[in-house]
C-alpha cells in the first residue's frame, strides 16, 4: 500500500549541508580562454516527511501512528519563477536514510529562483506528468503549485536558506475501514451539493504567506468544484484502513473557513462494486478538520449501511407524476421556476404514449435492471456539467424517476431505461427549458396562425427560449434538437450561430455515425447513433413512424404530453400546405440575424441549419428544415424549407437530422 498516510500540519524538515557554487577561476594570460559560462550548482536537501495528528475528541482512537514514509520512486519537482524551468527527482533507496527522511543532491543551475519573501525554489509532491501536473505563474512569482485530482496525498512548499525542503499538507483526511463485496467508493456531502474536491486546485506555498487554496474560481486560481469524489478501497475485508483526502480550503476565498475541511452537516460514502453503487453510510454529524490532521471512523458498522437508493423512498412517495393525463417520450420541467429546485418527478417505464393516467397501463419496455442518464446539454458550446440537467435518477415498481439539481440549470437530457446487460431499452427525453409559461397563455407557449388548426409551440423541440424577431442576432439557445424523420430521440443542435459544430454534451455514450442504415430496433437501443444512409435511415420503412397514417400520435412521437408532431395536410396549417410563404400574413425574413415568421400572430422560426444524412451538420444561419409527419416516398419525408429568403414544400432525405415544431393533440 502507497503511503499508509500523510500530511505537515506545519514545517518539518532537517537542516543539512549545502554545497557552493563558483566559477571558474581565472587561467594564466597565456592561455585561451573560453567564454565563461554558469558552472553546475550541486545542492544537497533534506525532506522530512511529515507525520498526521489525530483531531481531537474523536470517538474512535487511530490504532496506528498516523504517520507515512518516503517510498522509493516518489517523485518531487523543484521549480522556480516559471513551471518550464523544473527539475523532477525520483527517490532512490539510498537516499531514503530512514522512513521518515530523504537527502539528495540535485543541480538547481538551470532554474530561477522565485523572489517572493526572499530568494527560494518551490517544491510540489506528488508529481506525475499525466494525472498531477502543476503550473507555476510567470506574472505573480509566488510560489504556486496546481494539482488535478485533490484525493490523494498533496504537499507544497519551499527550500529555505539551510536547504531543508519545507513541506505543507494541503489536505485532511477521513479513516475508515469496510468489511463487504465493494471495489471502490464515492464521498459526498449531507445532501450531494457540498464542494468536497476539485479537479482544478492551486495553492501558494512559501515564506512569506502560505495559502492552502489559491482564489477560487478566479482566473489563475483554483476552478471546478466536485461534489462527489471517488477512490479505490485498499482493503474491504475490514482489516486495512482507507483513506479519504479531502483538500483544504483558506481565507484567500470570502466566505470560507480558515484553513480547514468543514462539513457542518456530515456526509455519505457510498460503496461500489464493478461501477453499481450497492451500499450507502450516512453520518448527520458535522465535522471539522485542520490541515494535516484526520478522523479516524474506524470499522464501519454494517448495521448501519443501506441498499442504495439514488433517491428515497420517501421522495419516491411524493414524487409528481409527468405522465399525467398520458405518458410521452418527452417530458418538460420549468427550469425558470425555483418550486421545481430538488424537486422529484416520475413517469413510467413504457413505450410513448401508451400508458394513460388511471387507466391504460401502457406498453412496458421490457424488464428494467437500472436506468441512467445518456447525455446532457446546455444547448451551446458551453462545457457542461455532469448531473446539472437532471440530478439523479432511479427506478422501482415500473416507474423512472428523476431528481432536480438544487440549482436548475436550462438544458436537455435523455434519460435510458437498460436491462441486465447494459442494454438500452427505451429512452425518454427530459427538456428543461429557461422558461414556460408567458402572459395569460394556458397552453405551453402555444400560438396560432389564426385558421382553425391545432395550437403550435412557440419554439422548436427542445429549444430552451423562444427565437425572438429583433435586430440582432438570435440566440443559439433557440434552435433546439434535430432528428431524423420517425425517430423519438434526438441529436444536438448547433453549438453557437453561424457555425457548423453541434452543441457541446455531458455523454455516457457518445454521439457516433453508423455507416448504412440502422433497423428501428437497433434506433431504440442506440439513441445516439445516427443512421447515415443516403435515403431512409430506417432499414424497413414505415409511413406510419410519427403518426401520419393512422392519424393519431404514435408511439415514436418525440413531442411531449399533449403535443405530436403536425400532420401536413391536417395539423400543418400554412406553415406545411403553403409552398411558398412569402406572401403569407405575417411573413417576414431576417438573413442578417437568423430568422423568419409568419402567420397571425407570427410564428417566430429560428435559422438553424441540419444534418445531413452522413451526419454532417450544415448550413447554421443559412437554412433550416423543419419536418412534418408526411412521408413522400420510401427514402423521403415532407418538411417546410427556409434557403436565402425564401421557403419550399420539399420532401428530403429521411436520414437528415431537422428540427421540429409541435402542435397540440
Amino acid at each position: 500500500m502507497k503511503k499508509v498516510f500523510l500530511y505537515a500540519s506545519a514545517t518539518l524538515c532537517v537542516a543539512l549541508l549545502a554545497l557552493s557554487c563558483q566559477k571558474a577561476s581565472e587561467q594564466d594570460s597565456l592561455v585561451t580562454i573560453a567564454p565563461e559560462q554558469e558552472a553546475s550548482c550541486p545542492v544537497t536537501l533534506t525532506c522530512a516527511f511529515p507525520s498526521m495528528e489525530t483531531m481531537n475528541k474523536t470517538k474512535v482512537s487511530f490504532a496506528a501512528d498516523g504517520t507515512t514514509q518516503w517510498q522509493v520512486g516518489d517523485r518531487l519537482i523543484i521549480y522556480g519563477l516559471t513551471a518550464s524551468e523544473k527539475i523532477v527527482h525520483t527517490l532512490s533507496a539510498d537516499e531514503i536514510t530512514d522512513p521518515k527522511n530523504a537527502v539528495f543532491t540535485v543541480d538547481l543551475s538551470g532554474v530561477t529562483p522565485s523572489t517572493w519573501g526572499y530568494k527560494h525554489y518551490n517544491v510540489a509532491f506528488p508529481y506525475d506528468e499525466e494525472n498531477v501536473p502543476f503550473t507555476a505563474s510567470s506574472t505573480d512569482d509566488s510560489g504556486r503549485a496546481r494539482f488535478h485530482n485533490t484525493n490523494q496525498l498533496l504537499m507544497a512548499g519551499y527550500i529555505n536558506d539551510d536547504n531543508d525542503i519545507v513541506l505543507y499538507n494541503l489536505n485532511a483526511a477521513i479513516l475508515f475501514k469496510v468489511d463487504g463485496d465493494f471495489d471502490s467508493y464515492h464521498f459526498l456531502g449531507a445532501d450531494g451539493t457540498e464542494i468536497v474536491g476539485y479537479a482544478n486546485y492551486l495553492c501558494q506555498m512559501n515564506n512569506a504567506t502560505p495559502i492552502y487554496r489559491k482564489k477560487y474560481l478566479q482566473s489563475n486560481g483554483t476552478a471546478d468544484p466536485l461534489t462527489r469524489i471517488s477512490g479505490t478501497l485498499l482493503s474491504n475485508n475490514g482489516s486495512g484502513y482507507n483513506y479519504i483526502y479531502l483538500p483544504v480550503n483558506n481565507s484567500d476565498a470570502a466566505g470560507d473557513d480558515a484553513d480547514a475541511v468543514s462539513l457542518p452537516n456530515g456526509f455519505t460514502i457510498q460503496f461500489v462494486k464493478e461501477g453499481v453503487i450497492k451500499k450507502t453510510i450516512t453520518s448527520t454529524a458535522g465535522l471539522t478538520i485542520s490541515p494535516g490532521h484526520f478522523i479516524d471512523l474506524g470499522l464501519l458498522p454494517t448495521a448501519y449501511m443501506h441498499d442504495y437508493e439514488p433517491i428515497p423512498a420517501s421522495e419516491k412517495l411524493t414524487a409528481t407524476e409527468l405522465s399525467n393525463p398520458q405518458s410521452a417520450n418527452c417530458y418538460v420541467v420549468d427550469g425558470g421556476n425555483d418550486a421545481n429546485r430538488n424537486k422529484v418527478f416520475k413517469f413510467p417505464a413504457v413505450q410513448g404514449n401508451t400508458y394513460v393516467y388511471d387507466g391504460d397501463a401502457g406498453t412496458s419496455v421490457g424488464t428494467v435492471a437500472s436506468v441512467d442518464i445518456v447525455w446532457e446539454t446546455w444547448n451551446n458550446a458551453e462545457t457542461v456539467t455532469a448531473n446539472s440537467v437532471i440530478a439523479i435518477v432511479d427506478y422501482k415498481d415500473g416507474f423512472v424517476y428523476f431528481k432536480m439539481p438544487s440549482t436548475l440549470h436550462a438544458g436537455n437530457a435523455l434519460i435510458a431505461a437498460k436491462d441486465a446487460d447494459g442494454n438500452i431499452l427505451w429512452s425518454w427525453h427530459i427538456w428543461v427549458p429557461a422558461d414556460i409559461y408567458k402572459g395569460a397563455s394556458t397552453a405551453y407557449n402555444a400560438n396560432t396562425f389564426g385558421i382553425s388548426v391545432p395550437a403550435m409551440m412557440s419554439r422548436n423541440l427542445g429549444a430552451l427560449v423562444d427565437a425572438q424577431a429583433e435586430e440582432s442576432e438570435v440566440d443559439v439557445r433557440s434552435f433546439g434538437l434535430m432528428y431524423q424523420w420517425g425517430r423519438k430521440d434526438p441529436f444536438m443542435g448547433p453549438g453557437a450561430v453561424a457555425t457548423k459544430t453541434a452543441a457541446t454534451m455531458n455523454a455516457r455514450i457518445a454521439f457516433s455515425i453508423y455507416s448504412g442504415q440502422l433497423s428501428l430496433a437497433e434506433s431504440i437501443a442506440n439513441p445516439t447513433r445516427f443512421g447515415n444512409y443516403s435515403g431512409d435511415w430506417n432499414s424497413t420503412p414505415d409511413a406510419d413512424l410519427w403518426g401520419d397514417v393512422s392519424g393519431t400520435k404514435s408511439i415514436y412521437d418525440p413531442c411531449p404530453t399533449g403535443y405530436k408532431v403536425p400532420r401536413r395536410d391536417v395539423d400543418g396549417n400554412i406553415l406545411f400546405k403553403t409552398a411558398d410563404l412569402t406572401d403569407q400574413t405575417g411573413w417576414e425574413a431576417n438573413t442578417a440575424y437568423h430568422w423568419f415568421t409568419v402567420g397571425s400572430p407570427k410564428a417566430v422560426f429560428p435559422i438553424c441549419g441540419y444534418y445531413y444524412y452522413n451526419g454532417k451538420l450544415d448550413h447554421v444561419a443559412d437554412r433550416t428544415l423543419i419536418w412534418n409527419s408526411h412521408k413522400s416516398d420510401d427514402n423521403s419525408a415532407y418538411t417546410q424549407f427556409f434557403n436565402a429568403g425564401e421557403t419550399t414544400k420539399d420532401a428530403y432525405k429521411k436520414a437528415y437530422g431537422g428540427t421540429v415544431r409541435c402542435v397540440a393533440e
